[in-house]
């Protein structure tokens, strides 16, 4: 596999390639006017593995001046230009971006790259789970938008993806819940199932109907 990182600045995303097709773009923070991201062709120098602070819970350096793309500890900054020249991510993504790229893969950096950058497919047909699929927020998107794409309630989106306000960026990777999970989540709203429970997890709920979902998968709903 040759990956290769690709960052546009003025729409303030980042583009992961494996052998020249896209695998994941990521919306990030970059540099301020005062103290730009460096433009040009680098290779990835240093990784760090959970720095803390600042930097996240990833450091993957590209220049000897120290440049870095890193996790956060303000991800409300994602998608602003507020940086002392690093590029600054959502820790899971680049948690994802650490786990693919090795020292000495290729990261360009343009103002505006050339040509047209689509999206990876989704297919809602095909889900990562039973209980969600994967999609790729595009330019102009906002979860009641995609809510109403898909029939799922917006609640049940930022329960999913722990978001904790409705601001979403283009590239930023969302759960999209399938059937299975709409179904017991509308019992769950219609109070058919642990009607005394403050706390609702789905794995439990999944059990009456005799079907098991892995522990990482769980989600929870507070009752309301």
């Amino acid at each position: 596999m040759a990956y290769k990182i690709y960052l546009e600045l003025n729409t303030r995303r980042l583009i992961l390639k494996n052998n020249e097709q896209i695998e994941h773009i990521f919306p990030v923070a970059i540099g301020k006017p005062s103290t730009p991201t460096p433009t040009g062709d680098f290779t990835i120098l240093n990784k760090i593995l959970n720095p803390g602070g600042v930097l996240g819970t990833r450091w993957i350096q590209f220049t000897w001046r120290e440049h870095g793309i890193h996790g956060t500890n303000q991800p409300h900054l994602i998608g602003q230009a507020v940086s002392l020249g690093c590029v600054r991510m959502y820790n899971h993504d680049v948690e994802v971006v650490y786990s693919k790229v090795s020292i000495g893969t290729p990261v360009i950096i343009r103002e505006s790259l050339t040509g047209n950058i689509e999206y990876p497919k989704d297919n809602p047909s095909d889900p990562v789970s039973e209980s969600y699929f994967i999609y790729t927020v595009r330019t102009g998107d906002s979860l009641w938008k995609i809510s109403q794409r898909y029939n799922v309630p917006v609640p049940l989106i930022k329960e999913l993806n722990q978001l904790s306000s409705d601001i979403i960026y283009p590239g930023q990777k969302l759960k999209i819940p399938t059937k299975n999970l709409l179904t017991i989540y509308s019992a769950y709203q219609h109070k058919l199932l642990y009607k005394q429970r403050p706390l609702w997890h789905i794995g439990e709920i999944r059990n009456i109907y005799k079907k098991r979902i892995p522990l990482y998968e769980r989600v929870h709903f507070q009752a309301k």
